[in-house]
């Protein structure tokens, strides 16, 4: 989800000049961020929805054949995310207990501010189907179980 603000808008626009001289970008992004611009102008002072990541591969990879993560309730924000985008791999197997459930403001930007070389970080949009509810894995492992590493390599 994405915030329709006077800035955000501005934002991807540069971004989406940045991206004009690399031509897998420009074919593959440009039309993204075009479209979430347009909606952001359309809507503003709103959430908008903004495409979700998808990979796709022409070919797997051969090897690993398989991975697996191994996950608790101390996994959150960023390594929730990295967790949610790995999913959508067959390969990928998710192990453990749930996921906290903080992945709420995600793709941070950095404002650039007049004095002093300073800037402001913030959080460019939201992820709401994670946020107080976690990530729940493909196998459940039990907290008392001593070898998490060894039972997921079995």
């Amino acid at each position: 989800m994405f915030r329709a603000s006077e800035g955000n808008p501005i934002l991807l626009s540069h971004k989406l000049e940045s991206i004009q001289t690399i031509p897998k970008y420009k074919r593959i992004l440009a039309p993204r961020l075009q479209e979430i611009i347009k909606d952001m102008k359309n809507k503003m002072s709103q959430e908008i929805k903004g495409p979700d990541k998808a990979f796709q591969y022409v070919r797997p990879a051969r090897y690993p054949l398989r991975v697996a993560i191994l996950v608790t309730e101390k996994t959150t924000s960023t390594a929730e995310s990295v967790t949610l985008e790995a999913r959508q791999s067959n390969k990928t197997v998710i192990i453990g207990t749930k996921t906290k459930g903080l992945l709420d403001y995600i793709e941070v930007r950095n404002w650039e501010l007049p004095a002093y070389g300073w800037r402001l970080a913030f959080g460019f949009a939201r992820n709401s189907n994670i946020d107080n509810k976690g990530l729940t894995p493909d196998v459940k492992i039990q907290r008392r179980k001593a070898d998490w590493i060894s039972y997921a390599s079995e």
